[in-house]
């Protein structure tokens, strides 16, 4: 319809239930793309906090104290605290859903946690090794948390390539997935090489520090890694766990093809990345 035809049905105004009568400070908040890392896409008020307390059950990542809830944010008490409403049962703290907690914005480690207020807000344990220099360690650390934004955009780039060449891949059940499935996928091939590259009292450690910053930005890839990690033990192809996750288990035309492309770059992009970080700790 044209704007004229529009405004001659003189229909009420109606504002968006995101935006009506909202506190400036919550608007303020929304516009926040630091906190994008820590945001629902679907629902900007609610955010994936790490929470402690008193321990029930011990996590399966030995390295947290916790475990990651989401919380829908109230009120702004200051710059960087938040109060919110706990959204889901924790299941390894003594608290409750519904319960209303604070939650501050910390810098830990030259990166951003969102943790409880009443939690604790240190660095968690650095790395440790005998074997190699504390610079090492720290530029492995960093190294460990970069993987998640650069296969986000590789796999961007590679899935529009895909695309032009393959456009059946369009009609793939789960077609939207892929590069947050492809992402998944090149950080596991990454965990893989650590076998080869890095020292063996690091390579846990490394790899935790991979799946936690995956499972903080995709939610219940922690389930997919592990999925990934017996499919592979068995086919020893990561692209092929891929393609057959996006396809729903069916099968698409010239997938051989496919997936030898997408193996392709994952064993491109995952030479030597631990072993440059080595390099430039010897220069």
């Amino acid at each position: 319809m044209a704007q004229a035809e529009i405004a001659a049905l003189n229909l009420p105004s109606v504002e968006s239930p995101l935006i009506a009568k909202v506190d400036e400070k919550i608007r303020r908040f929304r516009a926040r793309r630091a906190l994008d890392l820590f945001r629902h896409p679907a629902f900007p008020d609610d955010l994936l906090v790490e929470i402690t307390g008193k321990l029930l059950e011990k996590p399966r990542a030995h390295n947290l104290s916790g475990e990651f809830v989401w919380f829908r944010v109230q009120a702004i008490i200051g710059e960087n605290e938040f109060s919110s409403e706990l959204l889901n049962q924790p299941h390894h703290c003594d608290r409750k859903k519904g319960e209303v907690i604070s939650a501050e914005l910390v810098h830990s480690q030259d990166s951003l946690r969102l943790v409880a207020k009443d939690s604790n807000p240190h660095p968690r344990k650095p790395l440790t090794t005998k074997c190699v220099s504390p610079e090492l360690v720290n530029k492995l650390t960093e190294r460990a948390e970069e993987p998640i934004g650069l296969y986000r955009i590789l796999f961007e780039t590679l899935g529009r390539r895909l695309q032009r060449d393959y456009p059946q891949l369009l009609l793939a059940k789960h077609w939207e997935s892929f590069v947050g499935m492809g992402t998944l996928v090149g950080c596991f091939t990454l965990a893989m090489a650590l076998h080869f590259e890095v020292a063996e009292d690091l390579r846990t450690e490394l790899e935790m520090i991979m799946r936690n910053r995956l499972e903080l930005r995709w939610p219940g890839a922690e389930v997919f890694f592990e999925d990934l990690g017996r499919f592979v033990s068995d086919s020893l192809l990561a692209a092929q766990w891929l393609i057959t996750h996006v396809a729903g288990g069916e099968t698409l035309v010239n997938e051989e093809k496919i997936v030898g492309e997408i193996a392709e770059i994952l064993l491109n992009e995952c030479s030597g990345f631990w072993k440059s970080v080595q390099d430039y700790s010897g220069n």
